[in-house]
C-alpha cells in the first residue's frame, strides 16, 4: 500500500472524453468499491479519496478503469478526488495515531474485564473518527469502553465486531503451503467451504491438515473441488462392487486425478485398473454412464420394454394390491401370522 508520502509520477492516463469506472480498495485484498470519475481516469496504484458508509477514506485504484455504461452512471457514486500530498501526509499521521489508540483500547478492555480481542484500529482520512475491529464469542456490552475511548482519544468511536476469517485477513500470515495467506494476499470474498470438499479430494480428515490459520477449513479446498467432482463422475465409490475386464471385485481406493482405482478381486489379490477397464452390464439397472466398456455378448432390450418394466403394467393386465402379490412384505407377514396361529394348541 503506497503510504510513504510520495505521489506516483503519473496519476492519470489519457483517454477518450466521458466518465469512467474505477475499482478502489481500502486494504490489501479488500473487496472492490466502484466509483465514477471524469476523464482522464487515474492509473492503477494511484491513491484516491472516496466517500464510504463510514466516512471519507483513502483508497487505492486496483484495476484498470473502463468506460462507464448508462446503468453504472446512474447507480455508482462519484470519486471525491485524486489524493494530494497533504492527504498522504495525513494518512501517515493517522497510522501513528492508530498505534497509540490500539494500546489505549487494550488497556481499557482489561480494566473493564471485557471478553473480547482487539484486532485493528483504523482512522478515517480526516482523523475525526476511529473504527475499532474486534472479535468475541458473543455479544459484548462495550458502552463504558466507548465512553472512555472517546474521552481519551477525543474522536468519534465506532466498534465493529468481525469473524475469525476477517481477523486473519486483516492480520495476515503464512499458510501450510509456505506462501502468504490467500485471504490477506488476493482473495477478495470468502466462499463457503465444507468438509465434503476434503472428502471428495481424498484428503486426510485431520483438523490440523485441513484447517487454516483462522481455525476454519482452508479456503483453497474450494479451488479445485469442481474439477474433482467432474472427474469423479462415473467412477464407482469405495466399498462398492464393480466388474472389470479382469474379473469382479470390490473397490478399495480411488485415485481421482489419475482416474484409476484399486480393486480387490473375488478370486484373490488386488489390481489397479483404469476407467476404460471397467465393465457395465446392459440394461437400466447397471447403466452408470461414462466411457465404460459394454459387457460383450449381451443383448440390448428395446426401449419400449424397458419403459414398460419401470412404469405401468401392460394393457390388459390386472393390477394387484400389495397384499395380493406373492412376494410382497404384507403377504409374507400374513403367512407367518397364519402359521403361528396354526402352531398354537
Amino acid at each position: 500500500m503506497p503510504n510513504d508520502g510520495t505521489t506516483p509520477p503519473a496519476a492519470t492516463e489519457p483517454g477518450p472524453p466521458g466518465r469512467f469506472v474505477v475499482s478502489v480498495t481500502l486494504f490489501p485484498a479488500d473487496r472492490f468499491h466502484e466509483y465514477l470519475c471524469e476523464a482522464p481516469p487515474p492509473r492503477v496504484g494511484t491513491p484516491v479519496v472516496i466517500e464510504t458508509e463510514r466516512g471519507v477514506c483513502l483508497g487505492w485504484v486496483r484495476r484498470k478503469p473502463h468506460p462507464a455504461s448508462a446503468r453504472e452512471k446512474d447507480a455508482l457514486p462519484s470519486l471525491v478526488r485524486v489524493a494530494s500530498e497533504g492527504d498522504l501526509l495525513q494518512e501517515d499521521r493517522n497510522r501513528e495515531r492508530e498505534i497509540h489508540a490500539f494500546r489505549v483500547c487494550v488497556q481499557l478492555i482489561q480494566r473493564h474485564s471485557l471478553v473480547m480481542k482487539l484486532v485493528k484500529v483504523h482512522y478515517l482520512l480526516g482523523g475525526a473518527k476511529a473504527v475499532f475491529y474486534f472479535t468475541a464469542d458473543g455479544r459484548v456490552d462495550f458502552r463504558a469502553l466507548v465512553r472512555d475511548l472517546a474521552a481519551e482519544l477525543r474522536v468519534r468511536i465506532e466498534m465493529r465486531q468481525i469473524g475469525v476469517r476477517d481477523e486473519t485477513k486483516m492480520c495476515g500470515g503464512v499458510g501450510h503451503c509456505g506462501r502468504q495467506l490467500c485471504c490477506s494476499g488476493w482473495l477478495r470474498n470468502f466462499v463457503p467451504v465444507s468438509i465434503r470438499m476434503a472428502k471428495d479430494q481424498n484428503l486426510a480428515l485431520n483438523p490440523q491438515k485441513v484447517s487454516g490459520a483462522c481455525g476454519r477449513l482452508m479456503c483453497c479446498l474450494a479451488y479445485e473441488h469442481e474439477n474433482y467432482v467432474a472427474m469423479r463422475r462415473g467412477l464407482p465409490k469405495v466399498g462398492k462392487r464393480t466388474k472389470t475386464v479382469h474379473g469382479s471385485g470390490r473397490v478399495v481406493s480411488v485415485e481421482v486425478l489419475k482416474e484409476r482405482m484399486t480393486i480387490e478381486l473375488d478370486e484373490g489379490g488386488r489390481l489397479q485398473v483404469g476407467r476404460d477397464e471397467l465393465v457395465v452390464p446392459q440394461g437400466p439397472a447397471g447403466a452408470v454412464g461414462g466411457d465404460y466398456r459394454q459387457e460383450q455378448g449381451s443383448s440390448t432390450q428395446p426401449a419400449r420394454e424397458v419403459e414398460s418394466s419401470r412404469g405401468d403394467p401392460p394393457v390388459g393386465a390386472v393390477a394387484q394390491s400389495p397384499a395380493q402379490r406373492p412376494n410382497s412384505r404384507r403377504s409374507r407377514r400374513g403367512r407367518r401370522r397364519r402359521q403361528s396361529r396354526s402352531e398354537k394348541p
